[in-house]
């Protein structure tokens, strides 16, 4: 009997396949959705919005295409002002941060934001002093990523070193 029951699950498996007109892709993971313009992949009902916050055009630019074929929705921004006014328009999941910003610096930037937020931030900055990486650190920054990176369209981990 349960011969039978496995092999009309079976058949039935197919047909739904068959019908359905969702790729293989999105049948193997179905936790994550199209976005609803089509152009990319959202994980579960929203996809995770990153600040991207840079100085250098380049970088920014990398950085910004590398993360949105990722699936990520990304803000980015050149200056620190714009951040903050960027993150009190919509807060993100995650931001991006580099230390050498024209006006407001990224340390200026990481204290306001840890003021209202406790967003993982990971630092992206070429300066590799061990006092600046300690000082982001001790402010609030949850992670401290060198540049050159080894790829700079690829900053490095998504997730934060350690959890808030």
């Amino acid at each position: 009997m349960t011969e039978v029951l496995d092999a009309g699950r079976s058949r039935f498996r197919e047909r739904a396949i068959l019908s359905d007109p969702r790729s293989a892709r999105e049948r193997a993971n179905p936790s994550r959705l199209p976005a609803e313009d089509g152009s990319r992949w959202q994980h579960g009902a929203m996809t995770t919005r990153i600040l991207l916050t840079e100085d250098d055009d380049g970088v920014r630019a990398r950085v910004e295409i590398a993360l949105k074929d990722a699936g990520f929705e990304v803000d980015a921004c050149e200056s620190g002002e714009s951040a903050l006014v960027s993150f009190g328009r919509r807060p993100p999941e995650l931001l991006l941060v580099g230390l050498m910003l024209r006006g407001i610096d990224g340390f200026a930037v990481i204290t306001e934001i840890r003021r209202h937020s406790q967003a993982p931030i990971i630092v992206l900055s070429a300066r590799r002093d061990p006092a600046d990486i300690v000082r982001a650190l001790e402010i609030g920054a949850d992670d401290y990523v060198t540049k050159p990176f080894d790829d700079e369209s690829r900053p490095g981990p998504i997730r934060p070193s350690r959890p808030r």
